[in-house]
């Protein structure tokens, strides 16, 4: 049976109305370009999610044309496989990537103090393929939740062949990768050019702050197509308010890439944790460049920038 995507607006507690994603794909959603407003709304979106989790199963790639006929064949995401060797990777996650959350689901702001609590307890024994077996506790965490984070954006680079994207490259296939740091002085060194992101396999202190958060190709082309690279150039270095699905990238919770897990290292660890805002479902930028508060009118919406 076809898997279905949750949006957040549509859960109570006693009906879960569930949209499939290839529906999903076509419907106007309500509320897209309202800025968060923070209090709870839907508080139980995580654990409705979380009880998907047992029907998420790795797939194998067949002749995928491109993200709209990835996501609507393969919600869970799939692989390029050989022979009789059996698609691996971790489908529970892709499903909770490849959501299309309602933005007037925001239930509050992380602090970078938050998401560090979040880190520090996160269940023993969840490595790269084991989502769906912790999905209960995680969402506990507040995974499968809409929350937004206000920092600065340091930087925003392309994503690669991902199993969520049917290992489709290039764009408008891929994810946006965006760091998002919550130093002010490393902000304004940024945006004069005096401190940038590590290469590839060489961590810098703009790498080891910073917190993930990614724009999925299936959300820019619904709601955001108006989200360009050239957009975001603008926005580096300035203040933003990032509001998303929280989820933890377990693919990523290792020594090398995840700057809090025990004995990271620091020479090629590239993100201050493994828990993310994915997707992104709004993005707004500080007219002032920075020193924005509560004010709706303090902020321009990424759209709207020139």
């Amino acid at each position: 049976m076809r898997r279905r995507l949750v949006a957040a607006s549509e859960v109570t507690v006693k009906q879960v109305r569930l949209v499939p994603l290839f529906l999903a794909l076509m419907l106007p959603r309500a509320g897209a370009s309202q800025p968060p407003a923070g209090g709870a709304s839907t508080p139980d979106r995580a654990h409705t999610l979380a009880g998907q989790a047992g029907a998420a199963k790795p797939a194998a790639c067949r002749h995928v044309k491109d993200f709209r006929d990835c996501h609507a064949r393969y919600p869970d995401g799939c692989t390029l496989v050989s022979g009789k060797k059996k698609p691996k990777f971790d489908a529970y996650l892709n499903f909770l990537k490849n959501q299309l959350p309602d933005v007037q689901a925001a239930t509050g702001t992380l602090s970078a103090a938050d998401v560090a609590d979040k880190e520090s307890k996160l269940p023993a024994g969840l490595d790269p393929f084991d989502h769906g077996k912790f999905a209960g506790a995680l969402a506990d965490l507040g995974e499968g939740n809409i929350d937004s984070v206000v920092g600065y954006l340091y930087y925003h680079i392309p994503g690669g062949k991902e199993t969520c994207n049917c290992k489709l490259a290039g764009e408008p296939n891929i994810d946006k990768h965006l760091g998002i740091g919550f130093d002010q002085e490393m902000a304004q060194k940024i945006a004069s050019g005096q401190a940038s992101k590590g290469e590839i396999g060489a961590s810098t202190q703009v790498d080891r702050t910073s917190m993930i958060v990614e724009m999925t190709p299936a959300y820019r082309a619904q709601f955001h197509p108006n989200w360009t690279d050239a957009r975001l150039d603008a926005a580096v270095g300035k203040q933003v308010k990032v509001v998303g699905q929280l989820i933890v990238d377990n693919d990523h919770l290792n020594v090398n890439d995840d700057c809090a897990f025990p004995g990271a290292n620091a020479t090629t660890c590239w993100r201050m944790s493994a828990w993310e805002l994915h997707p992104v479902v709004a993005f707004y930028v500080c007219k002032k460049g920075t020193g924005c508060g509560d004010d709706p009118q303090d902020w321009s919406k990424l759209d709207d920038l020139p």
